[in-house]
């Protein structure tokens, strides 16, 4: 999946119309890169616990990063060829995995309730999952094209992950922490949230 984004961030004429990628500066292979994983993270990390039916919510979290620090690592190669692509900055790639984990976070504790014995709260979990990775970016999309709305409804293109991490891998401000800040603290804040909940039921 990784490979194929960064494919697809190479070659943008692909996806994009003929006039929209030639305005492009450099192929946004980082971004692409990044909203797919984040998309993946926000998905499958909630099933890939609830596959191991996870009980202890200690274990399950330093599995969990343990898996993600590893995913990491097997991908730094295409990090940094997407980088090199992108024409990014070590600042940028920095700043893409702490994004990224702060996805992941929340993914971990959708995961958490996703392995619950309880089917309601697991079809909720995944639900939210759902509209949180896809719901996101087509609400944003429809509010612009159907009603005009722009700055308006800016706020929901940066906390949707995909285009958030589109966004955050874009920038390049120099800073090595994700920006807006509050966008990239809701997945964190979140997660801690939902695995303490878990925890106290």
């Amino acid at each position: 999946m990784s490979l194929a984004a960064v494919a697809v961030g190479a070659f943008p004429e692909w996806v994009l119309p003929g006039h929209v990628a030639d305005r492009l500066a450099s192929p946004p292979a980082g971004q692409v890169l990044l909203a797919a994983q984040a998309v993946f993270v926000m998905l499958l990390c909630p099933l890939i616990l609830a596959r191991r039916a996870v009980r202890a919510t200690g274990r399950c979290f330093l599995a969990a990063a343990g898996e993600f620090a590893l995913m990491l690592l097997a991908c730094s190669p295409l990090y940094l060829v997407a980088a090199w692509l992108s024409d990014a900055t070590p600042a940028d790639v920095a700043r893409s995995g702490l994004y990224l984990a702060g996805v992941a976070s929340a993914g971990w504790g959708l995961g958490v309730w996703v392995s619950s014995a309880r089917k309601a709260a697991a079809g909720a979990a995944m639900l939210a999952a759902a509209v949180a990775a896809v719901g996101g970016p087509v609400v944003y999309y429809l509010l612009v094209e159907l009603t005009g709305a722009g700055p308006e409804v800016r706020w929901l293109f940066h906390a949707a992950p995909a285009t958030g991490a589109f966004a955050v891998a874009a920038s390049r401000s120099g800073s090595w922490i994700p920006q807006p800040l509050w966008a990239w603290a809701l997945w964190p804040i979140a997660g801690a949230a939902l695995t303490f909940l878990r925890w106290m039921l």
